[in-house]
């Protein structure tokens, strides 16, 4: 009889014990559904900052801005959920890190954490990808650098990536905050329910409570018609509406959970790319008001539809096929991979777009979500920014051109001539093959243009240059201006034969210019007179370019000597000279 006495006390405790065990097993159903949102949305969110920060940085890369690009990064350290950045250019060296101690080291050293995996697959497709770790720490992201997708603007040869790594804890712990904040106000309610109640079983149920004990001890002891007396108002019926109470609590604990994910969902349906779902079909599931505004559809116009009806005609033949075979064969084109493709909207208008697909399960049946970005500005920026490169690389070639070229005659200049003989020097002892250099100055020129004048002697300058570039023609043969009536022509490959006709060419084809020289003393044309100079290489080690010039000087000068309108060949291996006389 004791322990029944106490009964009122042991249901209601009872109960409370089962009611706390099913309110644990929905919070923990409940956080663990949380976690799982918590982790798409991080996911998304990171892609969105990856796929920002990827624009930024190669446009400040690009243009060479990377103190812009520290600033960038100095901006996003603070974070909360930020644990390391690291951006690394096409070398493998860290440009800028939120970690100072990172910078400037090779990041296989630095971070030997990341997966070179993920970073080969950004690289290998410019694109975004992001993975999470196994004991759900954090949630790393990868960005290539490329410019874009054939790698062909500034940095063809190699990509730089973006690495992001983001505190997936920091995130559940914020998840967590808020469960907790909301089951405790419902364990309190459900606490003061219980207070209630057992103020209730004490001051009003105890009576009831000990009839309904005395019918069934009662009954227990063989009297069959004992029966509990209840009428429509007894403490039995305000227990059942203190229950109906506490299930009114579970609910509205139901409905803050619904409203969390609404919350959730708004977020997704708030972000700036369009989000869309479909089948295994290709048969539209579900889209975002981003769809709606990006292709001017109304939500209902695209459920049911195969997603083949934003694409362009040529393309959308084939959305099909592809999808029919990504299902049989498992090879990827687009899904888990990110492309860029051309996009259609209502009005028929097509844009760029950046595609990226993922595949799920659902119920057992395969979906997969695209995340669809308008890149149309990008595109426009990368084309101007080719159109740049290439007025760079235009210029660039003009300087290059005109840093190395005589701007009366067209010729190769003093310094290119320099450059050109050290490395035909060079390539003579590589290959042992000797190397010819003939020099040449007109006869009288500066009497030429004290009576001509000098409109005249640049002309006459410009003659004799085009008869070298006409003569000239084999590969690797330069002509060039030496300095003021002065020209000089490399001839690789040439010995004193070939030199010596070379040279006999050029001395006959000035004469055939037939250019009026009155106060020559050696032909009524304007003349010219060749010293002419071969190196056989002994040896390794190469000659000084000095010493062949001072060969080839010595022999004009010998060729001045004689009586000018002639050629003089040194001797290639005593360096003395022998005369080779022209008649008149």
């Amino acid at each position: 009889m004791k322990r029944l006495a106490h009964l009122h006390i042991l249901i209601p405790a009872a109960s409370l014990a089962l009611l706390a065990v099913a309110i644990g097993l929905t919070s923990y159903a409940t956080l663990q559904a949380a976690h799982a949102q918590t982790k798409k949305t991080v996911h998304t969110q990171l892609r969105e900052r990856l796929n920002q920060l990827q624009l930024s940085s190669e446009l400040f890369l690009q243009l060479g801005l990377r103190d812009h690009l520290q600033q960038l990064v100095a901006s996003i350290a603070s974070e909360p959920d930020l644990i390391r950045i690291l951006i690394v250019d096409a070398s493998g060296r860290i440009i800028t890190s939120n970690r100072y101690a990172l910078m400037d080291r090779p990041w296989h050293e630095a971070a030997k954490d990341l997966n070179t995996a993920q970073i080969n697959a950004v690289q290998s497709a410019n694109a975004v990808r992001t993975e999470e770790d196994p004991q759900e720490r954090y949630i790393d992201g990868y960005a290539g650098l490329c410019g874009h997708a054939d790698h062909s603007v500034l940095r063809p040869s190699a990509c730089g990536f973006i690495a992001y790594r983001a505190n997936l804890q920091y995130h559940f712990k914020l998840t967590d905050q808020a469960l907790r904040q909301q089951t405790g106000y419902f364990v309190i309610g459900i606490l003061a329910v219980f207070v209630i109640l057992m103020i209730l079983l004490n001051l009003l149920v105890k009576r009831r409570a000990g009839r309904i004990i005395a019918a069934l001890q009662a009954f227990v002891s063989g009297t069959r018609d004992a029966r509990i007396k209840l009428d429509l108002n007894d403490e039995i019926t305000l227990i059942g509406t203190t229950v109906n109470q506490m299930l009114d609590e579970v609910q509205h604990n139901e409905r803050d959970i619904v409203d969390q994910r609404e919350r959730l969902r708004a977020v997704f349906d708030t972000v700036v790319d369009a989000i869309i779902t479909i089948n295994s079909r290709g048969i539209i599931q579900s889209v975002n008001p981003a769809t709606e505004r990006l292709f001017g559809y109304e939500r209902g116009e695209l459920i049911g539809q195969n997603v083949s009806v934003l694409t362009p005609m040529p393309i959308r033949k084939e959305h099909d096929q592809y999808l029919n075979n990504y299902l049989e064969t498992g090879e990827r084109k687009v899904i888990g991979i990110g492309r860029e493709v051309e996009a259609v909207t209502k009005s028929g208008d097509s844009f760029a777009a950046e595609l990226s697909v993922s595949e799920m399960s659902i119920g057992g049946e395969r979906m997969f979500t695209g995340v669809i970005r308008d890149v149309s500005e990008r595109v426009q920026l990368r084309q101007a920014m080719e159109q740049v490169n290439a007025e760079l690389i235009s210029t660039n070639q003009a300087l290059w051109k005109s840093a190395k070229t005589d701007g009366l005659t067209g010729l190769a200049n003093r310094r290119h001539f320099d450059d050109v003989l050290d490395a035909e020097i060079r390539r003579a002892v590589r290959q042992g093959q000797p190397l010819s250099l003939l020099l040449l100055d007109l006869d009288y020129f500066k009497q030429f243009n004290d009576h001509y004048g000098h409109y005249d002697g640049d002309n006459c300058l410009k003659s004799v240059a085009r008869l070298l570039m006409e003569t000239c023609q084999r590969s690797g043969e330069l002509p060039a201006r030496y300095g003021g009536e002065e020209f000089a022509v490399i001839l690789p490959h040439s010995d004193a034969n070939l030199a010596m006709e070379m040279a006999e060419r050029i001395r006959a084809g000035v004469q055939a210019l037939h250019i009026p020289h009155r106060q020559s003393k050696v032909s009524d044309w304007v003349s010219a007179s060749l010293g002419v100079t071969t190196y056989a290489p002994e040896g390794s080690e190469p000659i000084r370019a000095r010493a062949i010039i001072q060969a080839a000087d010595h022999a004009l000068y010998q060729a001045k000597a004689a009586g000018r309108n002639r050629i003089c060949q040194a001797d290639s291996a005593q360096h003395a000279s022998r005369m080779s006389s022209v008649p008149e």
